[in-house]
């Protein structure tokens, strides 16, 4: 893969930031 596991979590959490509240909670669930 030519993401790391680290780099792809982190690109995810900085993506979440722009999600509002309620649906970063039901994907992180």
């Amino acid at each position: 893969m030519p993401f790391s596991n680290s780099s792809l979590s982190a690109q995810v959490k900085s993506y979440l930031t722009f999600l509002p509240e309620e649906i970063r909670q039901k994907i992180l669930e």
